[in-house]
């Protein structure tokens, strides 16, 4: 990750280096005060991760037939008369070109100048192809269009970055080879589109591959969490006890759809 990040934000530009906090300690208790509330991690942890939506020019077929739209293939194609309508496509009934949602995922701040990492299917079509345009909802609800800096398929990596006059919170960076099974960890995004959200578990498993979760060539290495992940979760934070970003939440093993304990993130720092 950290060779990707900086090999797509060097190649950006010349002019800007990305500026990022690590910080390679391995997590210890902190005094000898145990730990009963993470209030305060999440705090400070919540505001670096981002809701990211994106959305795609299409072409709509206009009609006047009453049928609602997708509905008039289907007819056809079962040989049913559309209903102010011809039985064959009418060529002049033109398709016009629409905006239309394809997505909504979660992303990271990782640099007070703007920089944001998420994951590439966040931002690619379900077709994979890139999408038109990138908005990022901060924690606030401030809204910008964000410039796709780089993505990767085999990684399943994307960095964007949005212009604001404003520093921005960035998550510390975390050595993730030092995680361990058992480490608290807590997984933030946007799931279901419900709002930014925590949820906490724990490192489950490291170095999970061969899952082709990223497809055939895929770089894979997961770090395993019973952390809650779900829809929409993607591209979102995976962070330990002391509020460092550890991972980038990714997929979900799951028979319904939902979560089932065992969620996948892809490590901060990728062997």
């Amino acid at each position: 990750l950290f060779f990707f990040l900086f090999s797509v934000c060097v190649s950006a530009t010349s002019n800007d280096a990305l500026i990022v906090d690590s910080d390679a300690t391995a997590i210890k208790a902190n005094r000898d005060i145990p730990v009963v509330s993470y209030a305060n991690v999440l705090e400070r942890a919540t505001p670096s991760v981002v809701a990211v939506y994106t959305s795609s020019m299409v072409a709509s077929r206009n009609s006047a037939t009453g049928v609602p739209r997708g509905m008039e293939d289907l007819l056809r194609q079962f040989g049913f008369q559309i209903p102010g309508g011809s039985q064959g496509y009418n060529d002049s009934t033109e398709k016009s070109p629409r905006q239309e949602s394809t997505g909504v995922g979660s992303g990271v701040i990782i640099s007070s100048d703007g920089y944001i990492v998420t994951n590439h299917h966040v931002v690619t079509s379900r077709r994979g192809e890139p999408v038109d345009e990138i908005r990022v909802r901060l924690s606030d609800d401030r809204e910008y269009i964000a410039e796709l800096i780089g993505s990767d398929a085999k990684t399943d990596v994307a960095v964007l970055r949005i212009n604001t006059e404003e520093e921005l919170a960035a998550l510390t960076i975390a050595n993730s080879d030092l995680l361990k099974v058992g480490d608290i960890v807590f997984a933030i995004g946007n799931p279901l589109e419900i709002g930014l959200t925590a949820t906490q578990g724990i490192v489950s498993a490291t170095g999970r591959n061969s899952l082709n979760i990223l497809g055939r060539g895929g770089y894979e290495n997961f770090i395993q969490t019973d952390a809650s992940i779900n829809l929409g979760n993607s591209g979102g934070a995976l962070i330990d006890a002391w509020g460092r970003l550890v991972g980038i939440n990714t997929a979900i093993v799951s028979g319904s759809g939902g979560s089932i304990g065992i969620g996948f993130a892809i490590p901060s720092n990728m062997t």
